[in-house]
């Protein structure tokens, strides 16, 4: 968990299995009440789809780091050597709505939340990989949901200028 505290904004970055992403915005000074966190959040989906289907596209992880290559047998029994596309499902949950598709906002005690992932089935095993009995590799992780440290940094931006545009529209 990565937990930025950028002046009158805090921001809270989860990344979970399950769920996928987590995008917890949380603690906050009285002005954040001031502004329509739907607006922001909404924001924030297109820009993780988009993230995501930048990531498909060039078959990397959250880091930026490429995917495991598919086995020759693999390809073979496919068809084709797209990683993480058999059927495209997995894929569609994370840059477009599907039934698959995680996106929440919420109100908690701590502030408003957003969550972002997917639940198709495959995607657990993807994430962490998978092991054969012997405990050698079956399936290698490829992680494929997250964010790194400059789409951090550019949220932490935006929420600030958000804020900052929203008081402006207030006053």
């Amino acid at each position: 968990m990565t937990t930025i505290n950028p002046r009158a904004t805090s921001l809270t970055i989860e990344n979970q299995i399950k769920d996928g992403l987590a995008l917890t915005l949380a603690d906050v000074t009285f002005e954040w009440e001031l502004f329509d966190h739907g607006a922001m959040q909404s924001h924030y989906i297109e820009r993780l789809e988009d993230h995501h289907e930048t990531n498909f596209q060039r078959e990397r992880d959250p880091q930026g780091d490429p995917w495991v290559d598919l086995e020759e047998s693999t390809v073979k029994a496919k068809g084709h050597d797209f990683i993480l596309t058999e059927f495209d499902d997995l894929h569609q949950s994370l840059v477009s709505q599907t039934g698959d598709s995680i996106r929440r906002r919420t109100e908690t005690d701590r502030g408003s939340e957003l969550i972002y992932g997917t639940s198709d089935f495959k995607s657990g095993w993807h994430m962490t990989g998978t092991t054969n009995k012997d405990g050698s590799v079956r399936m290698p992780k490829r992680e494929h949901v997250g964010i790194d440290d400059l789409f951090v940094d550019n949220i932490v931006s935006d929420t600030a200028e958000f804020l900052i545009e929203s008081l402006k529209g207030k006053g």
